[in-house]
């Protein structure tokens, strides 16, 4: 019997265990003999560690094999308490939105410009709330102007020190037409791609320390900016390619994919985000990701 564990790429294995009695039949299934882990007295029946070494991504597939068709298993897997990670006044905030609408000055708003809403801060936008909340910091939380055509990229951008360890990173996003040039958009993961995915998993899969958060709002269809309307079928290809990208269709499958990201919680996507509301519209939303990953922000 051989117990594997895998995660993010990375795989522990067993090799096989039990009772050399059976090694010859092993070797007869074609099992090498470098893969066998066997003892004179069967060393199946006891507690097996088989040691995960990195925080993220939390979802863990364990795998259970045997060419041995008269063999049996009860497994009970025991994982160790883990520490949460909480944000605090000193881990940054990074906002994007679509540079190519106004979208983007609407969202700039719900940021940086005093606005009368319904937060508990009556006369405050969230912007002012983020002075207060970091201390007078302004350089702790910041606009970053994307290409929001590769919103990975967007995602990639780091601001984190050794201080502060986490990172909270907001994308409003309308178009994403870099990663659906290709016809076959849907199934075959373009060179765009697969560059920014190697970029931002190395930032999110190997961090300093800590944690970070990504959460990706989905803007719906804004078919009455008269500037530039998204047409139906710009609006449905993107849906298609978030579908293939989350649920690891085709060749979107390991580092190419993002479902491992969305799995662990290190990566959310919200649909349906309306176009050209009110800034304190996109404000709350920025707000409830901050509170969401445990900021304890009230605005």
């Amino acid at each position: 019997m051989k117990f594997t564990i895998r995660w993010g790429g990375t795989e522990v294995t067993t090799d096989y265990i039990g009772s050399d009695a059976y090694d010859a039949q092993l070797l007869a299934n074609g099992v090498d003999i470098s893969d066998i882990n066997t003892s004179p007295t069967s060393n199946k029946s006891q507690t097996l560690t088989l040691d995960k070494t990195a925080t993220y991504p939390s979802l863990v597939e364990i795998e259970v094999f045997s060419p041995l068709v008269n063999d049996s298993y009860t497994i009970r897997p025991v994982c160790p308490a883990v520490d949460l990670v909480s944000y605090d006044a000193q881990d940054p905030l990074i906002v994007g939105g679509g540079m190519y609408s106004n979208l983007q000055a609407t969202t700039w708003n719900a940021i940086k410009t005093n606005v009368t809403n319904s937060f508990s801060q009556p006369a405050g936008s969230i912007y002012d709330c983020l002075v207060s909340y970091y201390g007078g910091d302004i350089g702790a939380f910041r606009w970053q102007t994307p290409n929001t055509f590769e919103f990975m990229e967007f995602f990639s951008y780091n601001y984190r020190t050794t201080t502060t360890n986490n990172q909270l990173s907001v994308l409003f996003v309308r178009y994403i037409s870099t990663y659906i040039q290709n016809t076959d958009y849907a199934t075959e993961p373009n060179n765009f791609w697969k560059n920014d995915m190697s970029v931002f998993r190395n930032q999110a899969i190997s961090p300093l320390s800590g944690r970070r958060k990504y959460v990706l709002y989905v803007m719906e269809r804004d078919s009455a900016n008269v500037y530039s309307p998204e047409s139906v079928s710009d609006y449905q290809r993107k849906l298609a390619f978030l579908d293939a990208v989350t649920n690891n269709t085709g060749n979107y499958i390991n580092n190419n994919g993002l479902k491992d990201l969305i799995d662990a919680g290190v990566l959310e996507i919200v649909y349906n985000v309306q176009w050209n509301q009110p800034a304190e519209y996109y404000g709350n939303l920025i707000e409830a990701s901050m509170n969401d990953v445990g900021y304890n922000i009230t605005c």
